[in-house]
């Protein structure tokens, strides 16, 4: 089976899920949509719901990948932002069916690789044990992950750009200090 197949059916999937609920979507739409068989279609999936986890878990890839130009944290968060808004209507359909826990997987998936970064950059010439970085980064990435899903619960409303600048204001407004009250301390 060719790579064509297996992109039609996402594409296909993903045009579908811009227009209604997860819960709604079935093979057979998505088969006579590409014009090929339900035999194909499982070449590639065992269902809709295996689909969907091939779709984020390529998308939280591509992300990780591209990590690392931006030089600032709001810059790295408007990046990641954007990539929800490309799927914004996907991403709504999905948080409101049965499988909302995928955006939560996504999103725990994609932050603590920028998250990671900030926080190491704010601990040099600072003396820390690594498990005291990672409680830091996890803070972090439940912080922006909770506040990220409760965005998308509200309906992701356009204002965008304000709230990724609240979550990196409070992220570089407190991560030195978080950095800080964890430093080894030399006797």
């Amino acid at each position: 089976m060719s790579k064509f197949t297996q992109q039609a059916i996402i594409d296909t999937f993903l045009k579908m899920l811009a227009c209604k609920s997860l819960d709604k979507i079935t093979v057979k739409e998505i088969v006579n949509e590409c014009g090929i068989n339900r035999n194909t279609f499982y070449y590639y999936y065992k269902d809709i719901y295996d689909l969907l986890e091939d779709v984020v878990s390529t998308e939280s890839k591509k992300v990780i990948e591209e990590d690392g130009n931006s030089k600032t944290f709001y810059d790295e968060c408007v990046r990641a932002f954007d990539v929800m808004m490309k799927y914004k209507n996907a991403l709504l359909h999905i948080y409101n069916s049965r499988s909302r826990s995928v955006i939560e997987k996504y999103l725990m998936a994609v932050t603590p690789n920028f998250i990671r970064r900030f926080v190491t950059l704010n601990s040099e010439n600072i003396e820390i044990n690594e498990k005291n970085i990672i409680f830091i980064c996890d803070f972090y990435k439940y912080a922006v992950t909770g506040c990220t899903i409760e965005w998308i619960r509200s309906g992701m409303p356009e204002e965008r750009e304000e709230f990724v600048k609240k979550i990196a204001d409070i992220f570089e407004a407190t991560v030195s200090d978080a950095v800080k009250a964890f430093e080894i301390k030399k006797n």
